[in-house]
């Protein structure tokens, strides 16, 4: 509940205890406080594995850089744990929340360069899938993440900068694209 409705943001849990939803576990997120996406089992000692997907255009930008705030609660590591990034045919990962931290923490990618190293081509239907895999409710386990941005690349030529590609909220369950 409390999670964007927009064509953009899609919502995935492999199994029928997973769960993804707003709400609050301890200290709120620093930019936009209050509410974050929350994803987690939501019955005790069953797993599940949850996805909360974006999909963005990379291909007329040239690529984006993605911004988000993160933190786990108490989360075991397994290696479906993590951001990671698809064409469509190819994933790769962006970034391990393996051993994630337990305090809110601001991670930053250069989706073109992450592509780029992949062997992928940027199109307009590019997939960053934040996904979770434990088997307990927050607060024993779980991941929080807020404040979703991914920004077109800064130009090399002096130009100004682009506005935003994608831009989330959970707090306010803002979806923005422009």
């Amino acid at each position: 509940s409390g999670l964007p409705s927009s064509g953009e943001w899609f919502f995935f849990s492999a199994d029928a205890t997973g769960r993804q939803y707003v709400g609050q576990s301890g200290a709120v997120s620093p930019i936009s406080g209050g509410d974050a996406l929350i994803m987690d089992s939501s019955t005790s000692a069953v797993y599940a594995t949850n996805e909360s997907t974006l999909l963005v255009d990379l291909a007329s930008t040239g690529g984006g850089i993605l911004k988000y705030w993160f933190k786990e609660t108490g989360d075991e590591n397994e290696p479906e744990d993590g951001v990671f990034l698809s064409d469509g045919v190819t994933e790769i990962q962006l970034q391990s929340h393996q051993h994630g931290p337990s305090v809110w923490t601001e991670y930053t990618i250069d989706l073109g360069q992450a592509a780029s190293m992949g062997g992928m081509t940027l199109t307009n239907a590019m997939r960053i899938i934040f996904r979770q895999r434990d088997n307990y409710p927050v607060p024993t386990d779980g991941h929080l993440i807020d404040d979703i941005s991914v920004f077109a690349p800064a130009p090399t030529n002096g130009q100004p900068s682009r506005p935003g590609i994608a831009a989330f909220d959970i707090n306010n369950a803002i979806n923005v694209n422009s």
